[in-house]
């Protein structure tokens, strides 16, 4: 397999990953798979995750301190702005929280 194949895999796995936990991500951009265990992923929108494999958790990875903040789907409809990547208008932000998801 090449390399650019083995990448696209990763980002699929990634996506599936990402969305069975409810990540409002629609396209991987990178995977970075040099987290030890874990893989950091960045979204179409800018949004870095980190994929705690062992765990079955997501983390959203602050942008300003590069802090890790557990995803939670509650939280991401009451406080969306807490996952942003900060290149969004806080609008878009909302508007993403109002999707079928927080329904």
């Amino acid at each position: 397999m090449g390399f650019s194949a083995q990448s696209r895999d990763s980002n699929d796995v990634a996506l599936r990953f990402l969305q069975n936990h409810g990540v409002p991500c629609e396209v991987t951009r990178k995977t970075d798979s040099s987290w030890d265990l874990d893989d950091a992923v960045t979204c179409e929108d800018g949004r870095e995750w980190v994929l705690l494999w062992l765990e079955d958790e997501v983390a959203f990875v602050n942008p300003i301190d590069q802090q890790l903040y557990r995803w939670r789907v509650e939280i991401f409809c009451s406080y969306p702005e807490i996952y942003s990547s900060g290149k969004r208008s806080v609008t878009t932000i909302r508007a993403e929280a109002r999707a079928p998801l927080c329904n």
